[in-house]
């Protein structure tokens, strides 16, 4: 083939992710890690912008590796701006509803049963603007990736989507 699609991704550790514990034995506060950040960079590429660079968590704590929260909380804060900045974080939902919380306690929140909806609508609203056309992998025909929860919510999402998009063009013939 006279011309293929290469990729070659540079991955380095960027920095330590630590979170302040009390020691049990001396009572004090000190400083424990649990992951890194660490950052893919396109060095070489015929399928995408060269030089472009991203950072992800990764959590070193048991059955935990790489953190879907928490990377769509920090992506949330700094790229996309739907969660202030600020000591205290506000993000409005879809309902209006305002939820205001510290830095720390965001994550354990998306994790908890009463944040998986808002975790959800962060997720959505980040898919939406990255792949406005839907995305690839969900129409995959060797692997079914919607066994996996959060593609599976993605999937009705874009279906729905379709929907209402099928539904206003009807109206247009209609009207005309």
């Amino acid at each position: 083939m006279e011309h293929w699609g290469s990729l070659r991704l540079e991955v380095a550790k960027a920095s330590q992710i630590k979170e302040k514990v009390i020691d049990p034995a001396t009572g004090k506060e000190k400083d424990e890690y649990i992951g890194h950040i660490f950052r893919a960079k396109t060095k070489k590429s015929k399928v995408s912008t060269p030089n472009r660079q991203a950072e992800m968590y990764l959590i070193s704590l048991p059955y935990v590796g790489f953190d879907l929260e928490e990377n769509i909380y920090r992506s949330s804060v700094d790229h996309f701006g739907y969660i202030s900045k600020g000591a205290w974080r506000n993000y409005i939902t879809e309902n209006g509803e305002e939820l205001k919380m510290r830095d720390k306690e965001w994550v354990p929140f998306l994790r908890s049963e009463e944040g998986r909806p808002v975790f959800f609508e962060l997720y959505k609203k980040q898919m939406l603007q990255l792949f406005p056309n839907g995305y690839a992998p969900l129409n995959n025909d060797n692997v079914d990736i919607t066994q996996i929860p959060v593609f599976s919510y993605l999937d009705d999402v874009y279906e729905e989507r379709k929907a209402k998009e099928v539904e206003g063009t009807a109206e247009e013939e209609v009207t005309e």
